[in-house]
């Protein structure tokens, strides 16, 4: 039976349970080393052809740098057009908090440029190395 309201914690719950999975399979990773930082490069080099073949998303990746974080970003995302587009824009940071969670089984720090609420669901800068202290990689509520 269908809920009449799914809470924003529960929108959250779920869209973590589809992939959050897969990263903890993979908590033998650590981006801080070299190798682990070049091979986590391609799947998002790879996700770039695909949202240009596809043209739902349009994301950006810079080219790989030894010494420097991944980075990518997304212009344009159809999870943000449809909330922006149906007044749901508050359901946005439940959809990509759990983006953190990931970034953290990997031991790397997600960083978000702009707040989820923006125009586009997220600019990221990925596998920044991870410190001890990351009081400032705060979840958006």
């Amino acid at each position: 039976m269908c809920k009449e309201k799914t809470s924003l914690a529960e929108i959250e719950e779920m869209e973590g349970n589809l992939f959050l999975p897969a990263f903890k399979n993979l908590k033998f990773v650590d981006c801080n080393k070299p190798i682990y930082k070049n091979l986590m490069y391609w799947p998002f080099a790879l996700s770039k052809k695909k949202c240009d073949k596809w043209d739902d998303f349009d994301m950006n990746v810079a080219p790989y740098k030894k010494d420097e974080p991944i980075y990518y970003e997304f212009t344009k995302c159809p999870i943000a057009d449809f909330a922006r587009k149906h007044n749901l824009s508050e359901v946005m940071p439940a959809m990509c908090n759990p983006d953190y969670t990931a970034t953290e089984l990997i031991h790397a720090r997600l960083v978000k440029k702009q707040p989820v609420q923006t125009a586009v669901c997220a600019i990221i800068q990925f596998a920044e190395i991870r410190t001890k202290n990351i009081s400032n990689n705060t979840k958006n509520t």
